[in-house]
């Protein structure tokens, strides 16, 4: 996972966030939640040209790593790594594609994502980011 501040404006004093839009960021939240993956699959049967998302709750929890990832149910295949998982209803992020195993073949269909815990919240901070503390930071306007 990687984060950065841009911190220079276009010619006209436009932030990027004012062009392209934002979403906020979550820390320490619950990891039973129904998230809304966004991407651009770009392996069969989609060819990475346009935006996806789909809708799925947590399924699995790889815990190979330390803290252990969130899976959900998704078919997006290589190309719609780095895409946010949205809490819609707030339109804050808890988590990102990340990675997928081929095997076993009980993992095809899970996708897997970071849980943004205190080690995602020191990076976020370390670059700038508005201290969350528990609770999810709002999207900035």
């Amino acid at each position: 996972m990687a984060m950065l501040t841009l911190v220079n404006r276009g010619s006209d004093g436009a932030t990027v966030q004012s062009v392209v839009g934002a979403l906020g960021i979550g820390f320490h939240q619950a990891r039973d939640q129904r998230y809304t993956q966004y991407g651009y699959p770009a392996g069969p049967p989609y060819d990475g040209s346009k935006l996806f998302s789909l809708t799925s709750t947590r399924v699995f929890d790889d815990d190979s790593f330390s803290p252990a990832t969130i899976g959900i149910a998704s078919d997006f295949t290589g190309g719609s790594s780095g895409g946010p998982w949205v809490l819609r209803s707030s339109l804050v992020a808890l988590s990102l594609t990340d990675y997928s195993y081929v095997y076993p073949r009980s993992l095809r269909g899970v996708m897997f994502g970071p849980y943004f815990g205190g080690l995602a919240q020191r990076l976020y901070e370390s670059v700038g980011g508005a201290a969350a503390g528990s609770r999810s930071t709002p999207p900035r306007r």
